[in-house]
């Protein structure tokens, strides 16, 4: 628990020693918590999506809307501001991460919209979003690995080392085949372009 009432974060008791590294990301059973901040032999402390600092990409699982959620420093609420009355965001909807940006994996729930307001300037309208993880309900969370994107080999490029020589089991079969063979010598008179004798008729000089 931090003394500052605007910052959410928590200490977690696993550190360097268990391979934690910053930014990893951590879920309890209804959702997203939020991300490894500081890592120490022992522990790490972890900023909370609700810490006032902290913003998560999201979409509506309903419509597909993207948008940014940012914490509010309550444990309760979470807010979407900028929307207009065009996007589709409905109260009831469930917000999911959107994979953007490369941090949060996609599809972890994160709040449940709530409420709407109008801004001062009746201009854009901000969501109320609760969030859906109860960290300081519960003593366990589950922290998942890293969050990086893998190249896959292209079927070009499977099909290059299949075929490369020296690499192909059939074609290196083949290849051993015609080593071992070795060539049937020629008669002489063939060798030397001439016709060979006909059998029974002496050869004249």
């Amino acid at each position: 628990i931090h003394p500052e009432p605007s910052q959410k974060r928590y200490i977690i008791d696993r550190g360097a020693r268990q391979m934690v590294k910053p930014g990893q990301v951590l879920i309890d059973a209804k959702g997203l918590v939020g991300q490894v901040a500081e890592v120490y032999p022992a522990s790490s402390v972890v900023i909370a999506i609700t810490d006032a600092d902290h913003a998560v990409p999201v979409m509506v699982a309903r419509s597909g809307f993207r948008s940014i959620v940012l914490g509010q420093g309550n444990d309760n609420r979470l807010a979407m501001a900028n929307l207009t009355a065009s996007d589709d965001v409905k109260k009831g909807d469930v917000l999911l991460t959107s994979g953007i940006g490369g941090v949060f994996p996609p599809g972890i729930p994160v709040g449940i919209v709530t409420a709407f307001q109008q801004d001062h300037a009746m201009t854009f309208l901000s969501a109320q979003v609760m969030p859906l993880a109860r960290p300081t309900y519960g003593r366990y969370l589950l922290l998942l690995d890293t969050y990086t994107s893998r190249t896959k080999a292209t079927p070009e490029t499977d099909l290059k080392l299949t075929m490369a020589p020296g690499n192909n089991p059939a074609e290196m079969q083949s290849t051993r085949s015609m080593e071992n063979k070795k060539p049937v010598p020629l008669p002489p008179s063939k060798a030397m372009g001439e016709s060979a004798p006909v059998p029974g008729n002496p050869a004249v000089d």
